[in-house]
C-alpha cells in the first residue's frame, strides 16, 4: 500500500473550521499538467470493514475527486477541501501535516462543460 503513496504534503492551511487547503507535490519528475476546471483523485489508505460481514478490517486506498485550486504550471497542486465530519476520507486528509504522504493522480481529468 505504501507504494501507492506518490505525493507529499508541502503545506496545509486551515481557512476555517471546515475548509482547508493542502499543497501537494507529486513524486513525478514533472508536475502533472492540467487546465482550469480539471480535477484529480486524491486518497489515503484507510482501514474499512470487510464487505463479507465478518467484522474483519482491511486497508483500502480510499480516493475521491477534488478540483485543482492551483494555477496551471505551478510546481505543486493545491486542493481546497471541505471537512466532512464522519466522512471516510476528509478527516484523515485534514490530519495530514507537511511531510505527510498521500495518493495523487498522475494526470488530471475532466473539464468545464
Amino acid at each position: 500500500m505504501q507504494s501507492e503513496l506518490n505525493a507529499t504534503v508541502v503545506a496545509r492551511e486551515d481557512l476555517s473550521e471546515r475548509v482547508f487547503v493542502l499543497r501537494v507535490r507529486s513524486d513525478e519528475p514533472e508536475p502533472p499538467r492540467f487546465e482550469p476546471g480539471q480535477f484529480v483523485q486524491a486518497g489515503l489508505p484507510i482501514a474499512t470493514p470487510a464487505r463479507d460481514g465478518s467484522g474483519a478490517m482491511r486497508v483500502k486506498l480510499q480516493k475521491r475527486s477534488y478540483s485543482l485550486a492551483s494555477a496551471p504550471g505551478a510546481p505543486e497542486h493545491e486542493l481546497c477541501l471541505a471537512l466532512v465530519q464522519g466522512g471516510r476520507l476528509t478527516p484523515a486528509l485534514h490530519r495530514l501535516e507537511p511531510g505527510g504522504r498521500m495518493f495523487l493522480d498522475t494526470r488530471a481529468l475532466g473539464g468545464f462543460t
